[in-house]
């Protein structure tokens, strides 16, 4: 659901010339994440139960939350 606004953000960022390659390394990015993220929910599906592992994803995910509070400039314009 939000890989189309990923994938504007990175072609709003980058230079005209370069969006080929920024669009590979976006998808690098993606493929290298995915594969550890889904063998650590899977081990601990396998180890501790669905409820562990969905618990476990969302608390990363509430994480991401606040640490892009911190790091993503702000949009706000002043009128």
């Amino acid at each position: 659901m939000t890989e189309g606004t990923e994938k504007a953000l990175v072609a709003d960022i980058v230079p005209t010339q370069r969006r080929g390659s920024a669009f590979g390394w976006y998808n690098l990015a993606i493929g290298l994440g995915a594969l550890p993220a889904s063998l650590i929910f899977g081990r601990i599906w396998d180890t501790a139960g669905a409820p562990t592992a969905f618990a476990f994803g969302a608390s990363l995910a509430l994480i991401a939350a606040v640490l892009m509070a911190f790091v993503a400039p702000s949009t706000r314009r002043s009128a």
